[in-house]
This record gives C-alpha cells, structure tokens and sequence, in this order.
C-alpha cells in the first residue's frame, strides 16, 4: 500500500494546521491595514488586499480539505462542508470588521474569500480524485 503526502501527516497536525492558519486570518482581520495593501495590484483590476484574501482562503480551504480528508464521507460531502466552513468563517470576520473604527465590512471581500476557497476546493477535488482514480485502476489491474 502506498503512503500519500497527507497520510504521512497525523491528524493531529493537520487540524493544527487548519488552526493556525485560521489563526493568522483572524490576526490580519482585525489589525489596521498598511497602505501597501489598498493600492491596486497586478493588471490595475483589484486592490492588493484582495490577492492577499483569495490566497489566505484558498489556504484555509486546502487545510481543511486535508484535515478532513480521511473522513468517511463522500468527497463531496466533504468539500460542501469545507467550502461552507471557510466561507463562513470570512463572513464571521468580515462581520467582526463592523465593530473596528480601523477596518470596514466589505462584501468584496467576502466574494474574494469564496472565489479563492472554491478554486481551492475545485483543485482538491480534480488533484485527489485523480490520485484516488488511479490508484483504484492499479490495483484492479492483475500484476504479472
């Protein structure tokens, strides 16, 4: 049987991830921006800040997928809830927001955060389907 990158990986120390990824989202959500990241990024179309959100979701997306990945459910059981936790957690900080005199809510950012989740969770789905797909075609297929 062969081991993959994640079952290497306790449990443990995936949810340890999820945490602490989840922990630095919540850091910089409520901290005051620095000017850097409310110029416009790259082809003049969305601040910096924005980049920064669909990278830091795709991140916490791909975390939870792999802490939750061993679970005993359907792959898309699974992502559902991956995409509906990360995306309610940015929802929940984004209301966080409304109490800080230094930061606002911003819907914009809610819809970054659910893009970069779901190419997170899309890319998890087509990376490990595969993976599984060919595992499941080698094993079926008679050794010599």
């Amino acid at each position: 049987m062969t081991k993959t990158l994640l079952s290497l990986l306790g449990g443990r120390v995936r949810w340890m991830l999820v945490v602490g990824v989840a922990a630095i989202i919540a850091v910089f959500s409520v901290v005051p921006l620095p000017a850097s990241l409310r110029e416009f990024g790259p082809f003049g179309v969305l601040p910096v800040g924005s980049y920064v959100h669909f990278l830091a979701y795709a991140g916490l997306a791909a975390s939870l997928a792999s802490a939750l990945a061993d679970r005993a459910r359907s792959d898309g059981a699974v992502l559902s809830a991956v995409f509906v936790v990360a995306v309610g957690y940015g929802v929940a900080l984004e209301l966080v927001q409304l109490t800080l005199a230094h930061r606002h809510f911003s819907r914009r950012d809610i819809l970054v955060n659910a893009a970069g989740t779901t190419l997170a969770v899309a890319a998890w789905r087509y990376l490990f389907g595969r993976a599984r797909r060919g595992r499941v075609e080698r094993s079926a297929t008679p050794e010599p």
